[in-house]
């Protein structure tokens, strides 16, 4: 008898330990409340005494669902059902009373004798956002109730509002993406009316602010609507200021596969001075302000970010509209990608991307000319974009989150105009190397830090030009700090 009562007691200590096998939390009352061991088909729970001089209180964070599964006690030999009255109240707030229809038959107890559990009856209350109280009582009859409250999520949660700001400074190193002869004439003042700026470099105060709203039932499906505004200022050369607005729309089903949709637009983009053969003779100057405005639509499918390597095919159109001067720039792009995210060792991840670019230029400004008969420059081309980006979680300095980004890009343009007298253009190919590094610290749970360093190298050739490298070549390095801060709650 006393090996069988320490095996017993063995099995309820296993059980009052053991994590639930459900997605349900256990809830531990406040005070002093002794756990009944309930023995249920073989396996034992853990429950509290709930009576008329002490009810049961429990500490819940939502939004989630309280769960109270109830039994009431009967003694040996009762075989009679009987009707309990409980009350349950949240925050203090009115009381709920409930009325259930309790009836014998539902266990056993470990280590309580003339006795035995009812077959369970549950209460369920949907509690907010945040932290709560919540608090049973039990009005009648006289007796013993046995409670084991739980906290369970919420079939689908309230839509919850997220935000994120920052604040970023960037130092360019060469804004206007000059080659070594521009920089060269602008430093010693020559062909002013090309280069009218400030300088060749700048600096910008980046600010930037987004918005999303966010709709999850958990394990089943996630909706999620986004929008943002980013603002590039320009300290020295105001031209070079810009905004860029985005929206998006994103879809993900069974914690496996994720789409989305999303939009955005640069009302208004200057790129530099350009020389325009067309201006009048009667023009100051033949170099004219070369602007454009940008629409993009991208769509993606992919997998959600559950599995050990994960796979991403997107398409974007793009649609850019230059200005009266270079109507013949205008482009209209489409581009096929394909991303691969694999995660070797835990903190790591690893992302390789490719994608192919084809854009059709306007390629003529006039009435009656076309692509083909047009003396002005076709800037039609193919491109290939190879990418490859690593993110390490590199630990804690200070008690304070770390990650390393390093971030590889190769992109070959291939230009295709027929037309041997674009001689900007005609049997040109570009090849452009982006290199960068970033570092993140965490200051706080909503709050970060980000450095950050990219270099830029393009480098061109050209069967009808030789020298071409000579207008188009240029390197720039840039130079980042940001600030984030983040938050978010629910609305409910």
């Amino acid at each position: 008898m006393a090996r069988s009562a320490r095996v017993m007691t063995v099995l309820v200590l296993l059980a009052l330990l053991a994590p639930g096998a459900t997605h349900a939390a256990k809830l531990m009352p406040v005070g002093q409340h002794t756990p009944v061991a309930l023995g249920v088909n073989g396996t034992v729970y853990r429950y509290f005494e709930l009576t008329q001089d002490a009810p049961v209180r429990v500490w819940i964070e939502g939004p989630a669902v309280f769960e109270a599964i109830l039994r009431w006690r009967f003694a040996d030999g009762d075989d009679r059902a009987t009707d309990v009255v409980v009350e349950t109240r949240i925050d203090g707030a009115s009381a709920v009373r409930h009325v259930l229809h309790m009836r014998p038959g539902g266990g056993t107890y470990a280590d309580i004798e003339d006795a035995s559990p009812g077959r369970s009856e549950r209460v369920r209350l949907e509690v907010a956002s945040g932290i709560h109280g919540v608090q049973l009582r039990l009005i009648s009859p006289e007796g013993v109730v046995d409670v084991n409250p739980l906290s369970k999520e919420l079939d689908v949660l309230p839509w919850r509002f997220d935000w994120r700001g920052s604040l970023r400074t960037t130092y360019d190193s060469n804004i206007y993406r000059y080659a070594d002869d521009d920089v060269e004439d602008f430093a010693d003042g020559e062909r002013y009316e090309r280069y009218p700026h400030e300088t060749t470099d700048e600096f910008r105060i980046d600010p930037a602010f987004g918005v999303s709203f966010v709709r999850e039932a958990p394990g089943s499906r996630t909706t999620e609507v986004r929008g943002s505004a980013a603002f590039f200022l320009a300290t020295s050369n105001g031209d070079k200021s810009f905004a860029k607005l985005s929206a998006r729309y994103t879809e993900t089903l069974d914690r496996l596969v994720r789409a989305s949709v999303s939009y955005a637009t640069i009302p208004a983009y200057h790129i530099k001075y350009v020389w325009d053969a067309d201006a009048p003779s009667t023009a100051a100057t033949e170099y004219r302000s070369c602007d454009f405005r940008k629409h993009s639509l991208k769509a993606e499918l992919g997998t959600a970010g559950q599995l050990p390597v994960e796979l991403t095919g997107w398409w974007r159109y793009d649609d850019y509209g230059y200005d009266q001067d270079f109507v013949e720039y205008d482009t209209w792009s489409n581009t096929f990608g394909a991303r691969v995210m694999a995660r070797p060792v835990k903190g790591l991840r690893i992302d390789g991307q490719y994608a192919y670019r084809r854009s059709l230029s306007r390629g003529y400004d006039e009435l009656g000319e076309d692509r083909r008969t047009s003396d002005d420059s076709d800037t039609t081309y193919d491109q290939n974009e190879y990418e490859l980006v690593a993110r390490w979680e590199a630990g804690r300095i200070h008690g304070m989150p770390v990650v390393l980004r390093a971030r590889g890009k190769l992109l070959q343009r291939y230009y295709l105009t027929g037309n041997v007298n674009d001689e900007y253009h005609a049997g040109r190919d570009d090849t452009m190397w982006i290199a960068g590094a970033r570092v993140e610290l965490g200051l706080t749970d909503s709050t970060s830090l980000v450095c950050a360093y990219e270099h830029r190298v393009r480098t061109s050739e050209s069967d009808i030009v030789p020298t071409i490298g000579d207008a188009k070549d240029y390197d720039a390095d840039r130079f980042s700090v940001q600030f984030v801060v983040e938050g978010g709650r629910f609305l409910d």
